[in-house]
This record gives structure tokens, C-alpha cells and sequence, in this order.
């Protein structure tokens, strides 16, 4: 029931997140990305595209590590519906990982990664 309300305040694009729980989110066309980065302090977003193998398979991986760490969102992008905002951060090769901290770009990983990768690279871009 919780998830339904979830993706429906998603959907409806009425949602904020409040910075103190582990969050993760598909981003839908509802969406508004530059609030979603604003209004947390610490974002991290994978650019990703389901034909994309290693995309495929960190995406589980990265949702996982999104609930079990605090004050931090995880946005996953899909750059095949999301085309202008993979332009706009110069998505070149997916998977990429971009972190955003006080709204603002501070770094960017290309490539699959393992979970314990994910999770060193997480904890050093933001902490």
C-alpha cells in the first residue's frame, strides 16, 4: 500500500522528499529533476538504459544501496525517455553516475560497478 501511494504522489509529480530517510526513485515525466536536486542536499543519479547490459545490472544494485543509506536520494534516469537531461549532463557512455551535493554537480563515474564499489564511491563523493 505504501509503495502504490508512493508512485502515484510520483506520478502526480506532488511529491517531495524530506532529507532525513534513504530514497529511491524512478524519474517519470512528471517530474520536476532540478527541484528533486535542489531540495535534497545529497543526490546521486544513474543514467541508465534498459537495452544496456551492465545498466541492467548495477540498476538493483544501486536501488538496494539507496534504501539502506540515509540522507542521501538515488534517482535512476532512463536516457532513452530522459534525452535532453542526459544532453544537458553530458552523458556520453551509460551506465554514468552523477553526484549532486547542495544541487550542484561534484562528481561523475562511468561504467558497471559491484555493490561494495557503489557504496565506497557513494560514501567518499558525499560524505
Amino acid at each position: 500500500m505504501k509503495k502504490l501511494f508512493l508512485m502515484a504522489a510520483l506520478i502526480a509529480g506532488n511529491i517531495t522528499f524530506p532529507p532525513v530517510h534513504a530514497k529511491v526513485c524512478d524519474l517519470c515525466p512528471s517530474d520536476n529533476f532540478d527541484k528533486l536536486i535542489t531540495e535534497n542536499a545529497k543526490v546521486v543519479v544513474d543514467f541508465y538504459a534498459p537495452w544496456c547490459g551492465h545498466c541492467v545490472t548495477m540498476k538493483p544494485l544501486f536501488e538496494s544501496l539507496g534504501k539502506g543509506m540515509n540522507n542521501v536520494l538515488f534517482i535512476t534516469v532512463n536516457v532513452d525517455t530522459f534525452s535532453s537531461l542526459a544532453s544537458k549532463y553530458g552523458v556520453r557512455s551509460i551506465p554514468q553516475l552523477t553526484f549532486f551535493k547542495d544541487g550542484k554537480v561534484i562528481a561523475t563515474e562511468h561504467g558497471g560497478k559491484s555493490k561494495t564499489e557503489l557504496t565506497k564511491l557513494v560514501k567518499s563523493k558525499l560524505s
